[in-house]
């Protein structure tokens, strides 16, 4: 792992190099396939295969997460039937997607006192560039919904958060629930989470710090990453000045 110089732009580099293979990787109609600029804010990560945000509208549930395949993939699980010489490439994406939902079933737990996940997958509604539902197959773009649900009231930052169906299922239909059920967070408040949530994967270890690297993190997130990197530093360097201390006294 290496650390990232304060004021550089992963993102940009990352969004500036896959550019350069649009045409075989991405739809160029989908609007889930390429990381946006105005994404950034949301993105939690970047894994090799895959794209990590939080779920940002006015909707149920607080720090929803969405895994986007960072290919274009209308149908996920089939696409290893459809194309048989993909299969290594679709076996890695999918590596990927549930060790992301192993990593947020950790971090959740701590940081929210998470009682349960639900797990979705989803890619049969998008919206095309007008904004409207589109169902052709090029706007179709695989991705899996990570649903938190929490038994007890989630206090964050000052605010409260209820759960109020835990008990009823799951429905991520926002018609279900009344406006005061939903949760609304600020673009702001978004940034905030995302420094909470990455500070939490950082100082653990949880994630590699390439991925944290490619989603602008906060000045606050990098200096995690750098102390850490100090930290084992210093501890090698006091292991190796133990180790001659010891080597030297034996020759004495």
């Amino acid at each position: 792992m290496c650390a990232l110089a304060i004021g550089s732009n992963p993102t940009k580099v990352l969004i500036e190099e896959q550019s350069k293979t649009a045409g075989s990787k991405y739809t160029v109609n989908c609007l889930s396939c390429a990381p946006r600029k105005k994404d950034e804010h949301r993105t939690l990560f970047i894994t090799e295969y895959c794209r990590v945000v939080f779920r940002e509208d006015v909707q149920p549930f607080f720090a929803r997460i969405v895994i986007f395949p960072e290919e274009h993939f209308s149908h996920l699980l089939t696409a290893e039937e459809e194309n048989p010489t993909r299969k290594i490439t679709i076996q890695k994406v999918l590596n990927d997607i549930y060790d992301c939902r192993y990593i947020f079933k950790i971090a959740y737990k701590t940081l929210f006192s998470l009682s349960r996940v639900n797990w979705v997958e989803a890619g049969n509604l998008n919206k095309d560039e007008n904004g409207l539902q589109n169902y052709q197959e090029g706007y179709h773009h695989s991705h899996y919904h990570f649903v938190p649900r929490f038994a007890n009231p989630v206090n964050w930052r000052g605010q409260q958060f209820v759960d109020s169906k835990f008990a009823e299922g799951l429905s991520i239909n926002s018609n279900h629930y009344t406006d005061e059920e939903k949760v609304k967070l600020s673009k702001e408040q978004i940034i905030q989470l995302k420094e909470d949530v990455q500070l939490h994967l950082v100082k653990n270890q949880l994630v590699s710090w390439e991925w944290i690297a490619r989603s602008m993190p906060s000045k606050a997130v990098i200096e995690a990453h750098e102390a850490i990197i100090k930290q084992k530093a210093d501890a090698a360097k006091s292991k190796a000045t133990a180790a001659n201390s010891v080597a030297t006294a034996s020759s004495l």
